[in-house]
């Protein structure tokens, strides 16, 4: 490989850019799970089974506590009257479902512009940005809406624009590692594909566990540990910092190293992770300790986040070198569509129970039983892909 002039390959800089590029759009996309989630510090223990606003039965001292504490301050939820379903629908069907519609469109754009997409990103994430910003003025439902609706529109183009350029710059026998870098977010003969299909099925099932994660954690261990909610954030950034990071850049280096043992020998990544994970989270939802719980969670990322390098290192071989934009394009909108369902029906599951740590076990099924199922997909395509991309021949011999 032909190095730059300070001993670097020339593609790293452009990978590190488009991981750049994601880091921001994964915050966006993520944000109002997190402020939706909070509570005034005064009324956390006391509020962590009653409902956002005064509009619905609440308990009197909840209401009382929330209005002294200027709680709109606080939450988006208090502020915009939101309940549990329609947090659940804003985020999951209300950009997943525009975000999935345009990915559907953009990929096929991308593989006739060329070169011209770094332009289209740039675009992207001048309009996404705005729409966030956009939901600090929001008053109603339908205001955060719309906004969640633009920003599923402009960040339909990330994905598939970053995985053009990564293909085309970045060399086969490194395509893991940059992609897992980039992580740390002809349409018949693509679907005709049996590999991808069953890739799809497994990285959607793993879009609703991590859904379910990035949306409703942080709401369950506001009802199940009111008073450590301080602890949660700092320990959840950490986690996610240091394990999510080493878990994605390990996963990727791991499945270039096995990518010479066949060309979907690196989804047992994914397969290893995801069964790790799931036992994990199992762990983080079911324990009483909030110290175990955290551990879990560690655990869970530490092996969870590994899976994205080498599932899309898997989509480049299956399919051909001039369709990679529309099988990316595709792979996300599918993958996205289906994830989303996970809020909403969890969404709707918080409203209907009396006792919201009940939560637990619905996580479980939706979390770990998608790790599951995940896994048991990936096998299948390690046993029935046929791989047709340009590369799929060469790496059994390197």
């Amino acid at each position: 490989m032909r190095l730059g002039p300070l001993g670097v390959a020339p593609w790293l800089g452009a990978v590190v850019v488009l991981q750049l590029v994601n880091v921001v759009s994964q915050l966006d996309r993520y944000v109002l799970g997190y402020i939706a989630a909070v509570e005034p510090k005064a009324c956390a223990v006391l509020c962590s089974n009653c409902d956002a606003c005064d509009a619905r039965p609440v308990c009197t001292p909840c209401s009382e506590c929330r209005t002294a504490n200027d709680a709109e301050r606080y939450s988006v939820a208090e502020a915009t009257c939101l309940s549990a379903a329609e947090y659940g629908v804003l985020t999951g069907v209300a950009f997943s479902l525009f975000y999935a519609a345009a990915s559907a469109v953009t990929g096929p754009v991308l593989d006739r512009i060329g070169a011209r997409v770094k332009w289209l990103l740039a675009a992207a994430v001048l309009i996404w940005s705005a729409a966030t910003a956009a939901q600090a003025l929001a008053s109603t439902f339908w205001l955060l809406a719309i906004c969640r609706a633009l920003v599923g529109l402009a960040e339909s183009v990330t994905s598939p624009a970053a995985y053009s350029i990564i293909a085309a710059v970045v060399p086969a026998s490194r395509r893991s590692i940059a992609n897992a870098v980039f992580s740390v977010g002809v349409v018949a003969r693509v679907c005709a594909t049996p590999g991808f299909v069953l890739t799809v099925i497994a990285a959607t099932a793993r879009f609703l566990a991590g859904l379910s994660i990035a949306f409703f954690l942080a709401k369950f261990m506001a009802a199940q540990f009111p008073t450590r909610a301080d602890d949660f954030s700092i320990g959840n950034a950490v986690i996610v910092a240091a394990c999510g990071t080493t878990s994605a850049l390990g996963g990727g280096a791991v499945g270039d190293a096995l990518s010479r043992f066949g060309p979907m020998a690196q989804l047992w990544v994914p397969i290893v992770g995801g069964l790790v994970a799931a036992g994990a989270m199992a762990v983080t939802f079911l324990s009483p300790s909030f110290e175990a719980s955290m551990g879990g969670l560690a655990v869970a990322y530490l092996f969870a986040e590994a899976w994205f390098g080498p599932t899309l290192a898997a989509v480049q071989t299956l399919v051909p070198l001039d369709h990679i934009g529309t099988a990316t394009a595709l792979f996300v909108a599918i993958t996205t569509a289906g994830g989303s369902v996970a809020p909403a029906v969890l969404g709707a599951v918080w409203d209907s129970l009396d006792d919201k740590r009940d939560i637990r076990f619905a996580l479980v099924a939706a979390v770990s039983g998608c790790y599951v199922i995940a896994s048991a997909a990936f096998a299948l395509v390690i046993a029935r892909a046929k791989p047709v991309g340009s590369d799929a021949g060469s790496s059994a011999g390197r």
